[in-house]
């Protein structure tokens, strides 16, 4: 970590006498709205609506006191791309990374050797990844290049547009789908070209004459389409003294059809001094959109740190090691103006020679997310040499700065604020002696009823989206559309970001279903809404912002097959629609149950089976991740599980989140007596051992709940003994466990809370007339009362429970009317 200890002042707002608090608090950390009597009261507030806020620059920040804006620091995971190919080699420069739903493009000038610039030796590739580590190139048959058309060849023969030819993803709302991806490439003889593509890989171009002319264009000139100034936005290159003189610098233009453009504006750079930007690379935050960041790399000319010697040994072209580089954090928030809050490098050249030769070090375009806590940036290296590489850096999700606090604790106020949402989520990390504490005032610095200091529930951590409460709960929903500030006491701690967010999935469920009088719930109606495969069963319902998602298994049998596939379907208002099929050859998948991780994606988790012949070989538990907008997922991948517990048949039937953390129950399936674990996990794929749980019967199939005071509701399907389910409590850190039997034996058991400590249940169940899928109301004390018995038979539930407005749903499967498919039943007061 950089030191902490130069300490900022940005703002007028002089501390009062809650300054002193920090003083011997140590370990605590504490965010609180407040207004402080000076000038600023009476600006006027800013509109953060749901918008995540990040720390980049002083945009909200009144004052600051004892705590700094720190940079983050990316860390070189290592080269994943070797630019190794005839067509490619040491010149190889002007990368894009995009990411496009469930795979992410790389795309870079190929140019093996030294020459003038836009010449047809440079061609424009792109290489394909699922999880934008791991690389590979497309053989895609498009351009004859040294002889083969066996290459990932995108454009060839056009230059200068392949000098430095730019894509970039339109998030326009209602683009033409044959425009999905534009790009802009040229040189100052030929302008700015535009192109465009469905695909990102077959490209047209827009039309013969050039859309920006009045630039130098040297460098790699990027573009997107702003949300936030609903405009297109192009930063291009020019020079600080007109034609090649004077520094290079950027200039930007806009334009609303992606044609017609503006004449180009040279951007400010605050108060430093002039600096050689090479490339730009600003593009919106994809977590907070509203703000642009340029991760550009600062060229240093005639700064030169190896000698010829050196050069000669490494291989470098001898044009090429008189000057060194690094990459600078610029932000924008719009117009033409950079604010440089930092001006020392964000990423450094790396340990040896060849990491200073000229032209390296340059950022690719564009920050991913490559995990559910992390993201990426790539960098090309080792220019000019044989060597020429593309490295990927990692930073923590919002890791691009953080307001930073030593252990002696320090302050900072924002700006008046006004905000929409019920519920505020901090990205944040603390030591051990940390914690987090929240007061909210109004715009006079009156602390509000219920939501003070000495109301707040201290958060102790290091999450990405934790909800901030206090002793009545973490609704904030009251206090929306109102001005407030925002005080925060930190000590021995970092804040990446906060957002006043929609209440999560867990806190619908709880809160919005206490208005229920679930004993008079009724059945209204029962849909069959997916036959399409032999056989259909085994299914989860969830409800996101308003879209119902449901997931299930597709076969030809229930059991012993090889074929079971994972579909997930979606309705939003309309009928139903497939989001996705996943399979995997020679196993049979099952069992899939989804949640909401804590960035509000959509998790799902679904077992694998291995047989030969009726006997099972292996099982283990499969993870992917359905994007927030809702039609794409990321690649299926195997669960990690705790070394001290795993085995050969390891099963984690359903993961809930609660407070940044996902839990679920391991069961393994044994000859004698089947084992059950509790787990956790941060990220969703790696599960840690918290306790095994203490369960006679054959116990396998279990369903995790939390209510509002944290503890933790289990219901175990057993199979042995008298068969009947066990219903289990436990408290934090949920290592112990009480558990009392229930009344009957329950199937792919399903739990939905009403408040109170009660819950609407639902599984299958073995009567005289055979299985049949059933919900049920659970007091408090253990007491089951019918609420429901669906139209259901022979093989039949796998219940999934989910609110649609005043309704409940659930959906499960049965074979009551012949092919096994899956329903949908309404249940209304």
């Amino acid at each position: 970590m950089r030191p902490r200890s130069q300490l900022l002042d940005a703002g007028s707002d002089a501390p009062d006498s809650g300054a002193m608090t920090r003083i011997g608090l140590g370990w605590m950390v504490i965010f609180s709205v407040s207004a402080v009597a000076s000038a600023q009261e009476q600006l006027q507030p800013i509109d953060v609506g749901s918008q995540r806020q990040v720390f980049v620059d002083r945009h909200l920040i009144a004052s600051m006191d004892g705590v700094q804006l720190e940079l983050g620091q990316p860390r070189d995971e290592g080269a994943v791309f070797h630019f190794d190919r005839s067509w490619e080699g040491p010149f190889c420069g002007y990368s894009t990374v995009i990411a496009d739903g469930d795979r992410y493009l790389l795309y870079y000038r190929g140019l093996p050797e030294a020459g003038a610039d836009g010449t047809n030796r440079e061609t424009t590739c792109v290489a394909i990844s699922t999880d934008g580590v791991r690389w590979s190139r497309p053989d895609l048959g498009l351009f004859e290049v040294d002889g083969t058309l066996r290459n990932n060849v995108i454009l060839a023969g056009v230059a200068p547009v392949t000098h430095n030819f730019s894509p970039f993803l339109d998030g326009r709302e209602g683009v033409d789908p044959a425009e999905r991806f534009k790009a802009l490439g040229g040189n100052e003889h030929s302008g700015l070209v535009a192109w465009t593509s469905p695909d990102g890989l077959r490209w047209n171009r827009l039309q013969e004459e050039p859309v920006i002319t009045d630039g130098m264009f040297d460098s790699q000139n990027v573009a997107f389409w702003s949300e936030a100034e609903q405009c297109y936005a192009c930063y291009l290159r020019t020079w600080s003294g007109g034609g090649y003189s004077g520094f290079r610098t950027v200039s930007r233009a806009t334009s609303v059809d992606f044609i017609h453009w503006t004449e180009s504006a040279p951007m400010a750079f605050g108060d430093g001094p002039l600096e050689h930007m090479y490339t730009n690379q600003t593009h919106p935050y994809f977590r907070a959109p509203q703000v642009y960041v340029g991760v550009a790399a600062r060229f240093m000319p005639g700064r030169q740190v190896i000698s010829g010697a050196d050069a000669a040994r490494l291989g470098v072209n001898p044009r090429y090691f008189n000057d060194c580089s690094d990459a600078v954090l610029l932000t924008s928030r719009g117009g033409e103006t950079y604010e440089r809050t930092f001006n020392e490098a964000f990423i450094r050249p790396g340990i040896g020679l060849e990491n200073w030769v000229s032209r390296s070090n340059y950022p690719a375009l564009n920050i991913v997310q490559t995990s559910p806590t992390e993201m990426s940036l790539y960098v090309n290296q080792n220019y000019a040499q044989h060597s020429a590489r593309l490295h990927r850096y990692s930073l923590r999700l919002d890791g691009l700065a953080s307001i930073a606090a030593g252990a002696d604790g320090g302050e900072w106020r924002t700006k008046p604020v006004v905000f929409r949402g019920s519920r505020l989520s901090v990205n944040f990390g603390t030591s051990a002696r940390g914690g987090l504490r929240v007061e909210l005032q109004d715009a006079t610095g009156k602390p509000i009823p219920g939501f003070t200091l000495e109301d707040a529930v201290e958060q102790i951590g290091n999450e990405i989206d934790r909800t901030v409460s206090w002793k009545g709960g973490s609704d904030v929903s009251s206090l929306a559309e109102r001005p407030v500030r925002l005080r925060f006491v930190m000590a021995d701690a970092d804040l990446f970001s906060f957002i006043f967010a929609p209440a999560t999935q867990l806190e619908d469920e709880t809160e919005a279903a206490l208005s229920f009088e679930p004993q008079t719930l009724e059945v209204s109606s029962v849909e069959k809404i997916w036959d399409a495969a032999p056989h259909n069963a085994f299914t989860d319902l969830i409800n996101l912002d308003g879209t119902l998602f449901c997931t299930f298994r597709e076969a030809d049998r229930h059991a012993l097959g090889d074929n079971g596939r994972i579909r997930v379907i979606a309705r939003a208002g309309g009928s139903w629609h497939s989001i996705a099929l996943l399979e995997e050859e020679g196993v049979d998948l099952r069992d899939p149950k989804l949640s909401i991780t804590p960035d509000r994606r959509i998790q799902v988790t679904f077992g694998g089976s291995v047989y030969e012949g009726n006997t099972l070989v292996s099982m283990g538990t499969r993870v992917t991740f359905l994007d927030t907008a809702g039609n794409t997922f990321g690649a299926p991948r195997e669960v990690v599980i705790d070394d001290a517990i795993r085995s050969k048949h390891d099963w984690l039937w359903r993961v809930t989140w609660h407070k940044g953390i996902g839990y679920g129950v391991v069961y393994q399936p044994g000859a004698g007596q089947s084992r059950t674990h509790l787990v956790r996990t941060s990220d969703g794929v790696h599960y840690e051992y918290v306790t095994t749980l203490e369960i006679s019967g054959q116990p396998n199939e279990a369903t995790l709940r939390f209510g509002v005071d944290d503890e933790v509701t289990a219901i175990v399907r057993r199979e042995g003994d008298d068969g009947h389910a066990w219903l289990g409590v436990a408290a934090p850190p949920y290592d112990r466990w009480r558990f009392s039997p229930l009344p009957e034996p329950l199937g792919g058991p399903e739990l939905f809370s009403v408040g109170g400590g009660r819950w609407l249940v639902a599984g299958r169940r073995y009567g005289p007339d055979g299985p049949r899928t059933v919900v049920g109301m659970l007091s408090s004390d253990s007491q089951w009362s019918d609420v429901a018995v669906l139209p259901s038979g022979g093989d039949t539930s796998y219940p999934g429970i989910a609110r649609d407005g005043d309704s409940v749903m659930v959906s499960y499967y049965s074979s009551h009317e012949g092919r096994t498919s899956i329903y949908l039943a309404r249940l209304d007061r």
